[in-house]
């Protein structure tokens, strides 16, 4: 007998099973180039044909989870964010979450995975076929018990702060500001000329005056 959010998925309603609203977001990010080519090349080639493990290492900060959505935008599909803090042990919250990525055709993005990655984690890992982008701030270490080609990413907090820190400063010199999330937006998805004086009109609009 099916269950209820496979019955969802076959009947295209597109929402996420309510098992897992407290740990995960459902996000359709818009599409856009992504500015690492190299990136976007190595995803695309590896996208429903062979699994990808990518974990995207950065101190607080440095945007990781943006990278992700803006990959998602990218290959224009939905993007599946999990908070991964309280139920890196829980194999049956595990299973749940992997299941609806495969389900939803999803980039699975994971939060706060930090290495040495936990033997449940590390079991749904081998076992999915897709691609799936990991975050966390210390070196991947890797698994004791079965290799998991996981390829680190570098994520500096330099390039992104800097041109967080513009994008602020030109909205301001348009009279407008905008929440912290959409400046992380911005500094991962768009890299601000010298005088952005065109993107910044059209980014002002719809954020409040200051």
């Amino acid at each position: 007998m099916l269950d209820e959010q496979i019955v969802d998925v076959l009947l295209d309603q597109g929402s996420l099973d309510r098992r897992l609203t407290a740990y995960c977001e459902l996000l359709a990010p818009p599409p856009a180039p992504l500015e690492d080519e190299a990136l976007y090349r190595m995803v695309r080639d590896a996208w429903g044909r062979a699994p990808l493990r990518l974990y995207f290492q950065g101190p607080p900060g440095a945007a990781q989870r943006r990278t992700a959505e803006a990959l998602a935008g990218a290959l224009a599909v939905p993007v599946l964010a999990v908070d991964t803090e309280d139920i890196l042990h829980d194999d049956a919250v595990l299973e749940l979450i992997f299941r609806e990525a495969t389900l939803q055709g999803v980039l699975l993005h994971l939060d706060d995975v930090e290495s040495p990655c936990t033997p449940a984690l590390a079991d749904r890992l081998a076992a999915y076929a897709d691609v799936v982008t990991l975050a966390g701030s210390r070196p991947w270490a890797p698994t004791k018990r079965r290799p998991l080609g996981v390829l680190t990413v570098p994520c500096p907090p330099g390039e992104a702060t800097r041109r967080r820190t513009t994008w602020r400063q030109a909205l301001a010199a348009y009279g407008a500001e905008a929440a912290p999330a959409d400046l992380d937006a911005l500094a991962v998805r768009f890299r601000p000329s010298r005088r952005p004086t065109s993107t910044c009109r059209s980014s002002v609009e719809g954020y409040p005056s200051r």
